[in-house]
């Protein structure tokens, strides 16, 4: 079952605004929503165990909000983990 948490500003690096951990089928997933101008880019970044981490490709022009931006790079980690 997937698990998700959040972690708060403090936590995360000076220019991200937002940032929660995903885990489903041995995969660990970062989700970001990047800053850019105004709007927010979805971010995930993958790993599977010890392996070298997988930035997956940006495949959505960037977010009003950074909830917004959250929930699409959860979608597509999830996708991500069901395929590989």
């Amino acid at each position: 079952m997937p698990h998700a948490a959040t972690f708060s500003r403090e936590d995360a690096p000076a220019d991200l605004a937002q940032s929660q951990l995903f885990q489903s089928k041995g995969w660990r997933c970062e989700l970001v929503a990047r800053p850019v101008g105004a709007f927010f880019q979805p971010v995930a970044i993958c790993r599977s165990g010890a392996a070298e981490a997988v930035h997956l490709p940006e495949d959505a022009a960037p977010y009003a909000t950074a909830a917004e931006a959250l929930r699409h790079a959860r979608r597509q980690a999830m996708r991500y983990a069901s395929h590989h």
